[in-house]
């Protein structure tokens, strides 16, 4: 059954523990919509993770090597006898690298490089060709601090050029080998990952065409020649003359494909329309789906629906505009103050696109903007200053957000600048102005690039047997319920440590009765952490209420199910 899932970020700085993980304070919506972000980009990830020679968190290699033109040479093994454990390390890194795999070279002047491996020689002095020559072409030695080396993975999608958009890949089709196994259990566990999106009002990391999900709404139906149109129509029109086809060019056509001598031409398009729209993979996909879902869940929505409601409503290159996207509320303090109403927009409106993109991650969790109207962005300003020494402190704060509720904090920077004495008492209105919104300029564009993790969202901890446990999910503040001094601390809080990104699972996958299948290596694998999701709560009946609030935290305080357990899904 589909449940809502309340996932943690593991950090070895985190404020709590959940099922003896130390994880950041955040929870909620932030976290969740990230969560979906970065599980379904696994299903377009071409690499697999990487090996790191030596570790991150161990001191760097100095092992020797020689760059000339397409190839990298190794020293012999021999030679390494005396060296340091990590040279040892991206030695036999280096000597696990095949063709086709990716290689990611730092050097020790901190030159990065990444190149696909297309051959190699030898075993003792070994050589590495490259698709791309490193450096000038000359033979010279170089010293490497560190390589990763990143095996092919099999991406489950693909673009697709009909559409624009994302659609099965080849290597999903085939089923049959050595992996089909492994792709069988990804594609499940991609449609188990639809289905939570639909119940925890989560949008998933890319586009797919409406045919996909009239396809997984409308089990066992057949489909024809015409609903090719719109999504392949290349295609569609040459199925449409194969039907018009002399029949010693059909009969051809037939011999050259291995077709069956009494195939009709009807039956040839057919047999072509359901290879494309009804790989064996979609059976997957379907059967992951429904898996979670009751019989008559989904009754009344259509395939234009459910994909508004799980895909993105914006593409990573198209331009938005914040005020359309979101319903925005202002506190009153800052309502009934127009010069900084107005440079807050105009820092807004100034924004690049990528500036756009990280200013939503920062406020809401995900880089992709929400379907316009349906998600509020709160604007407050909690922090208070009485002296001129705490006006002064507050130029120095930056923006905080609280992602389970889109809410942006500012503190007041137009009155810190007035009662603090940075402008001089003559200043006019023009020149407040413009320090204003380059004050704000400043400090939010810092604030959205330099900002990671949740720890700043952290509730309560409740001690018991030097064991940290988790309040549940508190209601978000009543807007503007309080105010909070500024302090000196820093407002950029959060881990950035690196370790592997894995998720756990709770009674949601568990209840299709198989393990859990996902694995974050994409999205927002940036951030380096587990994702933990120890909480579930049964939101099947949801999706039957079309009265359920646009942002799921909307809600109120969620319960855990005594049975919740902690999986390590992979894939």
């Amino acid at each position: 059954r589909t449940c809502l899932l309340l996932p943690y970020f593991e950090s070895s700085s985190g404020t709590k523990q959940v099922q003896g993980l130390r994880v950041e304070g955040g929870e909620g919506h932030g976290p969740r919509k990230e969560f979906f972000v970065a599980a379904s980009s696994d299903a377009l990830r071409r690499w697999a993770e990487p090996n790191i020679a030596p570790p991150n968190d161990a001191p760097h290699a100095n092992i020797r090597v020689v760059c000339h033109g397409h190839s990298l040479s190794l020293e012999p093994l021999e030679s390494l006898d005396r060296q340091t454990l990590e040279d040892r390390q991206v030695w036999h890194c280096l000597a696990q690298a095949r063709a086709g795999d990716k290689l990611t070279l730092e050097f020790i002047t901190g030159t990065l490089v990444d190149r696909i491996v297309t051959g190699r020689q030898g075993h003792g002095t070994a050589t590495i060709f490259l698709n791309e020559p490193l450096g000038d072409g000359s033979s010279s030695p170089s010293s490497l601090s560190r390589c990763m080396l990143y095996k092919p993975s099999l991406s489950l999608f693909e673009f697709h050029r009909g559409t624009g958009q994302m659609w099965f890949s080849t290597c999903s089709s085939q089923l049959s080998g050595s992996d089909g196994p492994v792709q069988r259990r990804r594609l499940r566990s991609f449609g188990k990952l639809l289905a939570l999106a639909l119940a925890n009002n989560c949008k998933i990391s890319f586009m797919l065409p409406v045919i996909f999900f009239r396809i997984i709404l409308q089990r066992g139906q057949m489909f024809a020649l015409a609903d090719l149109q719109g999504f392949d129509d290349v295609l569609h029109s040459s199925l449409k003359k194969v039907l018009k086809m002399k029949q010693a060019q059909f009969a051809a056509l037939k011999e050259m494909e291995q077709m069956p001598v009494g195939m009709s031409r009807m039956e040839y398009v057919n047999e072509q329309v359901t290879s494309i729209l009804l790989p064996e993979a979609m059976s997957d996909v379907q059967s992951g789906f429904w898996s979670l879902l009751g019989e008559d869940a989904l009754g009344g929505i259509s395939a234009s629906d459910l994909r508004q409601i799980v895909c993105p409503t914006e593409t990573s290159t198209d331009n938005f505009d914040i005020r359309r996207v979101f319903k925005v509320s202002m506190e009153d303090e800052m309502m009934e103050c127009p010069p900084f109403v107005e440079a807050f927009w105009s820092v807004l409106d100034g924004f690049t696109l990528e500036e756009k993109r990280q200013f939503l991650a920062f406020v809401t969790g995900v880089a992709l903007p929400p379907e316009p109207g349906t998600e509020r962005l709160v604007i407050e300003l909690p922090f208070s200053a009485f002296s001129q020494e705490e006006h002064e402190a507050m130029l120095h704060m930056l923006p905080q957000a609280h992602t389970c509720t889109n809410t942006l904090e500012l503190p007041n920077y137009h009155d810190a600048l007035l009662l603090s004495g940075r402008l001089p008492e003559d200043a006019n209105p023009k020149m407040m102005a413009t320090e204003l919104k380059h004050l704000l300029g400043d400090k939010l564009r810092l604030a959205i690039k330099e900002s990671a993790g949740y720890e700043l969202d952290a509730v309560g901890m409740e001690e018991e047997e030097d064991v940290f446990v988790p309040k549940p999910p508190s209601p978000p503040r009543t807007p503007f319920e309080e105010k909070r001094r500024p302090s000196s601390a820093s407002r950029l809080g959060g881990s950035s440590l690196r370790s592997s990104l894995v998720t756990a699972s709770s009674t949601s996958v568990a209840a299709a009765g198989e393990p859990a299948s996902l694995r974050l290596t994409g999205g927002f694998a940036a951030r380096g952490q587990r994702l933990v999701l120890p909480e579930a709560v049964d939101q099947s009946d949801s999706l039957n209420r079309p009265e359920s609030p646009a942002n799921p935290q909307d809600g109120g305080s969620f319960s855990s199910p005594a049975d919740a357990t902690l999986l390590y899904p992979k894939i």
